[in-house]
C-alpha cells in the first residue's frame, strides 16, 4: 500500500472529504489531492500538519509502513 493510499484510507476512515482535511491542515486541495494520488510527495511540514489536526493519527504507518 502506498502512502497516498494509506492517507486516503486513515480520511475515508475519519469520514472526512478531501476538501475538508486540506482545509483543517491548512494545505490547498490540489496539493492534498496530488500527494494522494501519489502524483507529488509528501515533506516534512505535511507530516507535521497530519499529526497536529489529527493526534490519533499513526504517523509511522501512514507515512512509513
Amino acid at each position: 500500500m502506498t502512502f497516498g493510499e494509506r492517507i486516503r484510507e486513515f480520511r475515508t476512515q475519519k469520514g472526512i472529504s478531501q476538501e475538508k482535511m486540506a482545509r483543517e491542515m491548512e494545505v490547498s486541495l490540489s496539493m492534498f489531492a496530488k500527494v494522494e494520488q501519489g502524483a507529488a510527495k509528501a515533506g516534512r511540514a505535511f507530516m507535521e500538519k497530519v499529526k497536529e489536526h489529527y493526534p490519533e493519527a499513526s504517523i509511522d504507518h501512514i507515512f512509513f509502513d
